[in-house]
């Protein structure tokens, strides 16, 4: 098998094009929506918000929570990642939501946190056979399972 795979997540180009053009377009349907003047004001103010907020923590990876690295160790059953801050935390469970060919999504309960994290891999966030290896890892290596879980 591909054990250890140890996957390096860059940000994305097309995520950074699409979010933006997700934006503008948002804005257009705003504005062009007949609503009355106050209403586009703050329905567009609400836009700006969500790109500021969102920007270091899905495209920039900037964000001190935002998942920067994986380490999938298949024998073993285990995966840490490497969060935006430098520390490397183990993975209690696995949430497969997404798996296309552009896009690899994940939920990842990480041990000792209380919410989980999401994970957006594009397939230019990492090198074509790391994207590859990690889709057959999800689709046949058992994913880690926790204590409390099993």
């Amino acid at each position: 098998m591909f054990s250890p795979l140890q996957v390096e997540v860059q940000p994305s180009v097309i995520a950074r094009y699409l979010f933006l053009l997700l934006t503008v377009l948002s804005f257009f349907s705003v504005w062009l929506s007949g609503l009355s003047f106050i209403y586009q004001l703050i329905l567009s103010l609400a836009c700006c918000c969500y790109l500021i907020y969102c920007w270091p923590r899905a495209i920039k990876l900037t964000d001190r929570n935002s998942v920067t690295a994986l380490r999938w160790l298949a024998e073993r059953k285990a995966v840490v990642v490497r969060l935006g801050d430098a520390d490397w935390v183990e993975v209690e469970a696995i949430e497969q939501r997404l798996n296309f060919p552009l896009l690899l999504g994940l939920k990842l309960k990480l041990r000792g946190r209380r919410r989980s994290v999401s994970l957006l891999i594009w397939r230019d966030s990492v090198s074509a056979d790391q994207f590859r290896k990690l889709r057959v890892l999800l689709r046949f290596a058992p994913p880690p399972v926790s204590a409390s879980h099993s």
